[in-house]
């Protein structure tokens, strides 16, 4: 029974603290701000891209 009971209090401990793991990517502090100013023809497009996403949520809570 002890050994349930701190097997629970632990799983409770690491699910509270997993959000400070990402806390960078979740509150965007690792944004640099560029600005650009498309104004002058000083600018060649080379070709387009596309591109696709993907994020594992676990329990609902955050991407992975």
């Amino acid at each position: 029974m002890k050994r349930l009971r701190i097997l629970f209090f632990a799983i409770i401990a690491l699910l509270s603290a997993s959000c400070s793991i990402h806390q960078g990517l979740t509150f965007n502090q690792n944004s640099n701000d560029t600005q650009v100013v498309l104004s002058k023809k000083n600018y060649k497009i080379l070709n387009s891209v596309k591109g696709e996403a993907e994020a594992v949520y676990f329990f609902g809570i955050g991407a992975m």
